[in-house]
């Protein structure tokens, strides 16, 4: 099979290990052009400048500009599609360096636990009833924190176990600069 002329084939970057690498190389460049710190060593000049006009295109949109707009404020102006890629490439980062932060938390808090959990279970073994309760409560955290307990079912009804009743609500606007306004509904009429 051949491919079609002027298309381009995409080349595939190495093991997983290696784009695991390449994301946070990134990352470290973002975050050091976000907080005005000096980037990797090795970080070429434009890496810098993409992390540059990542961070640009993320408060362009928070602010309310459309990827059209950003792509005309860019330095140099680039295409709608280019401020698109450029938005959901920095969004996709922080989504990574979030996920990463929580697993640290979650790991370190995992390991107080391990540290919690050595003399109660000691003591627990000996029929203390404190220590037992002691180690369930962390046993009840760490499944928590792993998501080992599956989530209770929860259905909500009205009483007697009928429909919950919905009650209309009218919202009444009245003018307090003329004390005999009679009052608007801000509601239409049912």
């Amino acid at each position: 099979m051949t491919k079609p002329s002027g298309t381009k084939k995409r080349k595939l970057h190495g093991t997983a290990a290696e784009n695991a690498a390449r994301g946070k190389r990134k990352r470290a460049v973002t975050k050091a052009v976000r907080t005005g710190a000096k980037p990797p060593r090795k970080a070429a000049a434009d890496e810098i400048a993409i992390a540059q006009q990542r961070l640009e295109a993320i408060e362009m949109r928070s602010s309310g500009y459309t990827f059209q707009q950003i792509g005309q404020r860019l330095v140099p102006p680039r295409s709608t599609a280019y401020a698109f890629k450029l938005f959901n490439d920095a969004m996709d980062e922080l989504r990574a360096e979030t996920l990463e932060r929580a697993e640290q938390v979650r790991s370190t808090e995992l390991l107080r636990l391990d540290a919690m959990m050595i003399e109660p279970f000691k003591a627990a073994q000996k029929g203390n009833l404190q220590s037992i309760a002691t180690v369930l409560k962390i046993m009840e955290r760490r499944a928590a924190l792993v998501g080992a307990d599956v989530p209770q079912r929860q259905e909500h009804s009205g009483p007697n176990g009928g429909p919950i009743p919905i009650t209309r609500v009218e919202i009444v606007i009245v003018d307090v600069a003329d004390p005999d306004s009679p009052g608007v509904s801000a509601l239409p009429a049912a």
